[in-house]
């Protein structure tokens, strides 16, 4: 079973967030989509024009990185990491159309199957991924979120905080999205 924590981060929230991520140490941020066989980086985790690239992009530690693999996928022409094996740390990133916040996560597998067989990450990778999940639990606020009569809790943003506060928006998605 994997492990994850969910929030909601406004654009305004999305730098301190970047920031955040990078004081664990140096860190490479690997793109979602590769179009030339060869497993790309980015400078940072902001989203640069919504719909220009993926949601998700994969953070790993610089001596994780030769390890990362990529598979073809001939239809679409590009190429995917081969995340369930590998020490990365999957990033969703949150969207937002000014009406529609998209929820957010950081998530990865302490293990997977291979052969028939249970394979563990290495420990510290497995410690790396849990202490930056823990202390973004720990930076963002929860929020309490009415969703048709049942009552979630969520992590939010500061700058997420106060739109959903001027803005009231309504929960959508089983709690995905929230929509003015």
């Amino acid at each position: 079973m994997g492990r994850q924590v969910t929030f909601f981060l406004h654009p305004d929230d999305q730098k301190d967030f970047d920031t955040l991520l990078k004081s664990f140490g140096e860190v490479q941020i690997l793109s979602y989509y590769h179009y030339d066989n060869k497993i790309s980086t980015v400078d940072d985790t902001l989203i640069k024009g919504l719909g220009k690239q993926a949601n998700r992009v994969y953070l790993v530690r610089p001596q994780d990185f030769e390890l990362m693999k990529l598979s073809h996928i001939e239809k679409f022409g590009y190429w995917l990491l081969k995340d369930n094996e590998l020490p990365v740390l999957h990033f969703d990133r949150c969207s937002f159309d000014g009406n529609e916040l998209h929820q957010g996560r950081l998530y990865f597998q302490p293990r997977y199957a291979e052969s028939m067989q249970i394979v563990n990450k290495s420990e510290d990778f497995i410690k790396w991924a849990d202490s930056i999940i823990k202390v973004v639990r720990r930076k963002l606020k929860k929020h309490k979120f009415d969703m048709d009569g049942w009552d979630y809790t969520d992590h939010v943003g500061k700058n997420a905080l106060n739109w959903i506060e001027s803005n009231n928006p309504k929960s959508c998605g089983g709690g995905s999205s929230l929509k003015i």
